[in-house]
C-alpha cells in the first residue's frame, strides 16, 4: 500500500522547473517598486527559541520521532540548548542531522464519507483521491519557528497587503468577506443598469445582460502546497536580499527532506521532497 501511494504522489513533490530568466525579470520589476527592510528585524537569538518553545501547543500529532510538542515545551534547559545549537548550525550553513528532515506523511480521504464508512471508521479511496499532509519533527519546526519570530517585523512591514494569511494582524477570512462584498455591490450596480436599459427598450436590456453578465470566478489549485517550487523560493529570497544566515538556514531545512508513513506501527519510506 505504501509503495502504491508513494508512486502516485512522488511526482507531485519532485523538483519543479523554474525559468530562471523569466523569474529574474519578474522579480526585477517587483524590486523596482518594493524594497525589503531587514534592519527592523534582529538576528535570531536564544530568546527567539525560548519564545517559540513556550508557545507550543500541547495537543499536536508527533512526526517520525514520536515526540509530541508538549514534551519539547517542558523539556527545560537541555531542549532549549539543543534547539539553539541546531539553529546556529543551520544559520552557518551546516547540514543538520538527517532525522530532522524526516517527515511523516498522513493521507486524508477527500470528499464526504458514506454512512457505512463513518459507522465502520474506515474509508476507501484511490491514491489520487487522498489529501497529503506532512507532519514535521518538532526540532526542525522549532528552528523554523524561532527564525520566523526573528523576521516578523520585516514580514509585517514589507509583505504585500494582498497577503492575508500567515502575517500577524491580518485575517485570512477577510478575503472571503471582500469577495462577497464586491460581488454584492457589483450585482446591485448591474441590476440598476439593467433596469435603466429596460426602460429604454427590451432589446437594449437583453444586449446589456448578455455582454456584461456578472460572474464570480474562483480557482482551486490542485496540490497547491506540495507544488511549491524550491528554486523559485530561493530566487525570491536572494532578490529581496535576505541575510546570508537566514538563506543558509532555508537551504539546510529544505535539503534532504524525506517523506515516511506509518504502516502497522512501522515507518515506511515513501519519497524524497525536492
Amino acid at each position: 500500500m505504501a509503495k502504491i501511494i508513494g508512486k502516485e504522489w512522488a511526482p507531485v513533490f519532485e523538483e519543479k522547473h523554474t525559468d530562471e530568466e523569466d523569474a529574474e525579470e519578474l522579480l526585477g520589476e517587483y524590486m523596482n517598486i518594493k524594497q525589503w527592510d531587514w534592519s527592523v528585524s534582529k538576528p535570531p537569538t536564544k530568546e527567539h527559541v525560548d519564545y517559540y518553545l513556550d508557545s507550543l501547543k500541547k495537543n499536536c500529532a508527533p512526526a517520525t520521532d514520536g515526540c509530541p510538542p508538549a514534551a519539547w515545551r517542558h523539556g527545560g534547559p537541555l531542549i532549549k540548548s539543543y534547539v539553539t545549537e541546531l539553529k546556529n548550525s543551520a544559520l552557518s550553513g551546516k547540514t543538520i542531522p538527517e532525522k530532522c528532515n524526516m517527515g511523516m506523511k498522513v493521507f486524508l480521504p477527500k470528499g464526504e464519507n458514506s454512512n457505512e464508512e463513518i459507522l465502520n471508521r474506515q474509508a476507501y479511496r484511490k491514491p489520487k483521491d487522498l489529501r497529503p499532509l506532512m507532519l514535521q519533527n518538532e526540532d526542525r519546526k522549532c528552528v523554523a519557528g524561532a527564525l520566523n519570530c526573528s523576521i516578523l517585523p520585516t514580514i509585517i512591514c514589507c509583505c504585500s497587503i494582498l497577503q492575508r494569511g500567515f502575517v500577524p494582524g491580518r485575517i485570512l477570512l477577510q478575503n472571503a468577506v471582500d469577495i462577497d462584498a464586491a460581488s454584492r455591490l457589483f450585482t446591485l450596480e448591474f441590476y440598476g443598469k439593467t433596469r435603466r436599459k429596460y426602460e429604454q427598450s427590451l432589446e437594449n436590456a437583453l444586449k446589456w445582460v448578455l455582454e456584461c453578465l456578472p460572474l464570480t470566478v474562483l480557482f482551486d489549485y490542485a496540490a497547491a502546497f506540495p507544488s511549491v517550487a524550491h528554486k523559485w523560493l530561493r530566487s525570491i529570497l536572494r532578490m529581496i536580499k535576505i541575510p546570508k544566515g537566514l538563506l543558509n538556514a532555508f537551504n539546510s531545512l529544505y535539503t534532504g527532506s524525506e517523506a515516511y508513513t506509518n504502516v502497522g506501527g512501522l515507518l515506511r519510506w515513501l519519497f524524497r521532497i525536492k
